[in-house]
């Protein structure tokens, strides 16, 4: 994976192969980066999700903290395969990258895929995995996250409500939560994120669209 914000020309890549007879090879590549503009999408929020108060910036770091330690583990097991299911029928409406302005004010670029929902609608798990977050977060709102193994997961946030626990072992299709417009919203949708080894990258090239 490649971080929206990479500023490298390039990166390595490095493949450890171990074969069945016991050898071992490494081979190695650099990958070229190529940089690209994204557009500009301009919102209107509660003020309070532009300029968040004293109060809870020490929250907000802690859920930030919390949320990496979980996406930067590497399961041994894998559950997904390729492509995944599409978690809401709606349509996309705000696309991964967009450079977002919340009331005249830039802010963190968009790292996720917004569709179109209406609150209370089911929101499908992408694909078999295990449930490793539910909580209630200061800009996600209700936010779930699946381990799909190998270093994969996926986000849903700003749920009304969950359907899944801490632990759980779930379907390809089941249902993780309703959706709902908590946290930093203008109205109902379902964001989805998408992780690979840690970076929030575009989740809609492994999805069913």
């Amino acid at each position: 994976a490649v971080s929206l914000t990479e500023k490298s020309a390039s990166l390595p890549l490095v493949i450890n192969v171990f074969w069945k007879d016991g050898k071992a090879e490494t081979f190695t590549a650099d990958l070229p980066v190529k940089k690209r503009d994204y557009p500009v999408q301009r919102l209107k929020v509660e003020k309070k999700y532009v300029t968040p108060p004293p109060e809870v910036q020490e929250r907000i770091k802690r859920e930030q903290a919390e949320l990496r330690a979980v996406i930067t583990r590497i399961s041994p097991i894998r559950y997904w395969s390729l492509p995944m299911l599409r978690p809401v029928p709606g349509e996309v409406t705000s696309l991964y990258g967009l450079r977002r302005v919340f009331n005249g004010q830039e802010r963190n670029p968009h790292k996720g895929v917004d569709f179109d929902a209406n609150t209370g609608d089911p929101v499908a798990a992408l694909d078999q995995g295990v449930v490793v977050l539910v909580a209630e977060h200061y800009y996600s709102g209700n936010i779930v996250v699946v381990d799909h193994g190998l270093g994969v997961y996926s986000l849903y946030l700003h749920l009304s409500a969950f359907n899944v626990s801490v632990g759980q072992r779930i379907a390809r299709g089941e249902t993780v939560g309703l959706i709902g417009s908590t946290g930093r919203v203008t109205g109902p949708h379902l964001h989805l994120s998408f992780a690979v080894l840690g970076d929030l990258v575009n989740g809609a090239t492994c999805i069913d669209m």
